[in-house]
């Protein structure tokens, strides 16, 4: 049985501030955030969301409410 590879993928301090400037509230702030940021950083990577992770070189910040954003945190688009 073969496993799966995945794409480990170190996102540049420029990269992560593309991906912030798309987070419009989170899951602290927003009712409605309902995506994981992870989405967000595939668009902005052009990756495939089936075999990619990613290595933050610090938290992301909600542009709205100022709480750090992880990978999996829900947020607005």
């Amino acid at each position: 049985m073969a496993g799966i590879t995945v794409e480990l993928i170190a996102v540049s301090r420029e990269t992560l501030l593309r991906a912030e400037s798309h987070i419009h509230g989170c899951e602290a702030c927003s009712r409605s955030a309902g995506l994981p940021f992870s989405w967000i950083l595939d668009r902005v990577t052009d990756r495939n969301p089936a075999i990619t992770d990613y290595v933050l070189p610090r938290p992301a910040r909600c542009g709205r409410c100022g709480e750090s954003v992880f990978e999996k945190t829900l947020v607005d688009w």
